[in-house]
């Protein structure tokens, strides 16, 4: 089982709720982390840490690669 606790930095006041997309292309994960801004609303320009928990479940292979809005995270290749 495979879970992630993901840290990062966002806005301190912001109505829109944070969403995580998770793709999987031959065991290379692509996790995208973004606020569902679908309706306008208004968002600081500060910044604060947060961390977001995912799980990718159970991997069948032990080849696996994550990366997190673009960024390589992990390669287990």
């Amino acid at each position: 089982l495979v879970n992630l606790s993901i840290q990062a930095a966002g806005s301190s006041v912001c109505p829109a709720p944070l969403r995580a997309r998770i793709t999987n292309d031959n065991n290379a994960f692509a996790i995208e982390i973004y606020r569902d801004a679908t309706q306008p609303v208004a968002c600081t320009m500060d910044l604060v840490p947060f961390t977001q928990r995912l799980s990718l479940g159970t991997l069948p292979n032990p080849d696996y690669t994550i990366t997190v809005n673009g960024e390589v995270i992990d390669s287990n290749s």
